[in-house]
């Protein structure tokens, strides 16, 4: 088995790359030639996607970001927001030797690009953690979670089965929702974009955590939505956008975006008839699979909110492995990192606390 690393910047490379994610339906959008187009100038980073060849078939693959930062440079595959990633594989592929050609490159790579660090994401929805393990000896392990909601069991024949009971009922406070005149329907212009990003933003400066970079949320509707790769669901009520959420979508899986609420309309519940528009929008599309992504805390309010939905908890890893000396990256510290890899992901502030570049962190 060989490796080719391909510039999808050129086009040969790309149109073989593409041919390949083609052929792989259970890819995420992070994962394709079109999300290195959406980020490539927001870091800068630069891609280099890793393709393992058995004989003449292209079997496999790891999409990487080289970004060259003030303090060194880091190889991921999981630059900017909205992280997914990591090695694909074509169905019934054995994928241990992928994985042990892909990852011994990459480490390979990492070194002769003299980088701190190679991060590479393992896959929430199928279980390779132990792949990761064998074949890149990651020195830091981070846990994290998210929740997905297998569309067969939230839509049948074009209607939103969710569970009903006491605690967990969705489908009452939808019709709270509907019975207060919201209606749902996908945003088209560029105005109504503009409009749901000003809440967006304002939503954010109230509960104290930045907006998602305007570029990147605009490209994403825009230019991966001109090609059916991305929606915006709004909840109307009248003229004014009561609710929005960004939707990014490669064939089986797609991920939750960003979830904006204007404030004043918080106790009719725009949130949950936007949902409930979203699902039957994605089972119509194809979508096998919602990935919510991760929740600030488990079993928080949001967590909860997801919880609601048919959702299943799963984990996926951050997996890390340094070519550096501990003291170089604890010398950062949690205010250096953020200020020298913006939208880069280094290591877990577990690091920080425990004072060692090594062991096995997780979210709460």
């Amino acid at each position: 088995m060989r490796v080719a690393a391909l510039d999808p910047c050129d086009a040969a490379a790309r149109a073989r790359y593409d041919r390949l994610i083609a052929a792989c339906p259970h890819a995420f959008i992070q994962q394709t030639s079109l999300w290195a187009d959406l980020i490539g100038d927001l870091g800068p980073d630069r891609p280099i996607f890793l393709v393992a060849e058995d004989g003449d078939r292209d079997v496999g693959a790891l999409p990487l970001y080289l970004f060259e930062g003030t303090a060194g440079a880091l190889l991921t595959s999981v630059p900017q927001a909205g992280p997914l990633g990591g090695v694909l594989l074509r169905r019934g592929v054995e994928p241990d030797p992928v994985y042990e050609t892909l990852l011994g490159e990459a480490v390979g790579m990492a070194r002769a690009q003299n980088c701190l660090a190679l991060t590479i994401i393992s896959n929430p929805v199928e279980d390779d953690v132990e792949l990761y393990r064998r074949h890149m000896a990651p020195n830091v392990e981070f846990e994290n979670f998210t929740q997905i909601v297998p569309l067969a069991n939230a839509v049948r024949e074009g209607r939103l089965i969710v569970p009903n009971n006491k605690k967990n009922n969705p489908a009452a406070t939808i019709k709270k929702a509907e019975a207060a005149g919201l209606t749902a329907r996908l945003g088209t212009t560029t105005a109504e974009f503009e409009a749901w990003y000003a809440i967006h933003a304002e939503r954010a400066a109230t509960i104290g955590v930045a907006a998602l970079d305007r570029r990147l949320v605009e490209r994403i509707w825009r230019d991966l939505g001109a090609g059916g790769h991305a929606f915006l669901q709004l909840v109307m009520h009248g003229e004014d956008i009561a609710a929005g959420c960004l939707f990014a979508l490669h064939h089986d899986v797609c991920d939750v975006f960003a979830i904006s609420m204007e404030s004043r309309f918080a106790e009719i519940a725009p949130n949950y008839l936007a949902f409930k528009a979203a699902m039957i929008e994605m089972a119509a599309r194809g979508v096998s699979i919602m990935n919510w992504q991760s929740s600030p805390v488990r079993g928080d309010g949001v967590y909860r909110f997801k919880r609601q939905w048919a959702s299943i908890e799963r984990p996926y890893y951050f997996m890390t492995r340094t070519f550096c000396s501990d003291e170089t990256i604890l010398a950062l510290g949690p205010e250096g990192c953020k200020r020298h890899f913006p939208g880069h992901y280094v290591v877990p502030f577990g690091v920080f606390e425990a004072g060692r570049v090594a062991g096995r962190f997780a979210k709460r």
